[in-house]
């Protein structure tokens, strides 16, 4: 009777852990995007020339069906429809988290950092770039309007803007009809914007009304595991492991 019923919960315990796994919110996939470019002028307005860089990240929510197709780098639109064996499913993207730091270029530099996700101009997700099945791209508006200051530097270098970041790709494109047009040639970098920004009423590209950078960063994304399915898949473990024992202490009859 003991071994029947180990054998069972065995099976049961095996089911259940696969099941999560299947389940389990893979529906959305985390990736981070992190940008650090190499300092070599920092942003382009004459007096921050050569004395200020950047560098930050941002967290992208993904559903997994916005990673399915072809392998070759492919553009998917942000809410673009999917066949399913169910009928129909949406791509939803959305950005859930941004920072952004701004230091001094000095070997003992100050620099300041905050959250790039604001009320007033907060982030949209255009499209994404897939390849392999994995995020490699992302194209967004302009975000943020956030104020950052840097002073008191002996050198009179203060840093006192309003920025706004957006990510964009080389390889992605705004045509007349406010549609995104893809390309197999660019890369993904980062864009950063001081004073305001606006878009485009017919093409919808963003628009840059102050200074911009003058460094692309190239991003490098990295999926996140969600700690909401790896802890249930462990629970799951960790009840069939204690059924099994209770089973082993039921004596033989």
């Amino acid at each position: 009777m003991s071994l029947k019923l180990g054998k069972i919960l065995i099976t049961g315990c095996t089911a259940v852990v696969l099941a999560l796994g299947a389940a389990s919110p893979a529906l959305a996939i985390k990736y981070v995007g992190v940008f650090d470019p190499i300092f070599d002028g920092g942003i382009s307005n004459g007096d921050y020339e050569g004395i200020f860089g950047y560098r930050g990240q941002a967290t992208f929510d993904v559903d997994d069906i916005c990673l399915t197709g072809q392998s070759s780098a492919h553009l998917v639109v942000n809410g673009e429809t999917f066949e399913t064996r169910n009928g129909n499913a949406y791509c939803a993207i959305s950005v859930i988290a941004a920072s952004l730091t701004i230091y001094q270029n000095t070997e003992d530099g100050d620099q300041t950092t905050h959250s790039m996700l604001t009320s007033s101009a907060p982030p949209e997700v255009y499209g994404i770039v897939v390849k392999n099945g994995t995020l490699d791209g992302v194209v967004t508006n302009y975000f943020g309007g956030v104020y950052f200051g840097l002073t008191g530097f002996d050198d009179g270098a203060n840093f006192s803007e309003f920025l706004y970041m957006r990510f964009f790709d080389d390889r992605v494109t705004f045509n007349p009809y406010g549609n995104l047009e893809f390309s197999q040639t660019g890369n993904d970098p980062v864009d950063l914007c001081t004073g305001s920004v606006e878009t485009d009423p017919v093409t919808r590209e963003p628009i840059c009304n102050g200074d911009r950078s003058n460094r692309s960063a190239t991003t490098t994304f990295t999926a996140v595991p969600e700690p909401a399915s790896l802890g249930l898949a462990a629970a799951a473990l960790a009840a069939c492991v204690l059924s099994r024992r209770r089973v082993r202490a039921i004596p033989r009859r």
